[in-house]
C-alpha cells in the first residue's frame, strides 16, 4: 500500500482530540475512586466480620436455650411422675 496525503489525512481524522479525551477521568480522579474503592471495602470487610460475630453468637445462643429446654423438659417430667398417685 502506498502511504499518500490523502490516506495519511484518512487515518489522521479518526484519531482522538483533545475535546475526544475530555470527558475521560483523570489520573488524579481515578485516584481519588481508588480510594473510596478501598474505603469502602473496608467497610464491607468490617460489616461482614460483624455479621459473622452475630451468627455465631445467634447459634450459641440457640444451642443454648435448648439445651435449658430439654433441662427443663425432663425436670418437669421427673416432678411429674413423683407427683402422680401411685395405683
Amino acid at each position: 500500500m502506498e502511504l499518500t496525503k490523502e490516506y495519511f489525512e484518512q487515518v489522521v481524522q479518526t484519531l482522538a482530540t483533545k475535546k475526544d479525551l475530555d470527558s475521560l477521568p483523570t489520573r488524579d480522579a481515578l485516584d481519588g475512586l481508588k480510594s473510596e474503592v478501598r474505603a469502602v471495602k473496608a467497610t464491607v470487610d468490617d460489616i461482614a466480620q460483624t455479621v459473622d460475630r452475630i451468627d455465631k453468637r445467634d447459634v450459641e445462643d440457640s444451642d443454648a436455650h435448648a439445651k435449658n429446654f430439654v433441662s427443663h423438659e425432663r425436670r418437669i417430667i421427673r416432678i411429674e411422675k413423683q407427683l402422680k398417685p401411685a395405683t
